[in-house]
């Protein structure tokens, strides 16, 4: 579940990052901004998630 998280959040920074390049050839310098700092959380969010992915698999492997 975390994994498919991680991932989403991940597709959603993408996402984010496109319609910011699309803001910024637009010469929407608010829209860019937005999308930035959207797809900013986005990315942090996939990052902590993948970071409780690896503490996860650490835990596991201690418990073997």
């Amino acid at each position: 579940m975390i994994r498919l998280c991680a991932a989403e959040c991940g597709e959603l920074a993408a996402t984010f990052f496109a319609a910011a390049a699309e803001r910024l050839r637009e010469n929407d310098l608010p829209g860019y901004r937005c999308a930035m700092r959207c797809a900013a959380a986005a990315a942090k969010c996939a990052r902590e998630l993948a970071g409780l992915l690896g503490s996860e698999a650490a835990l596991g492997q201690a418990r073997d």
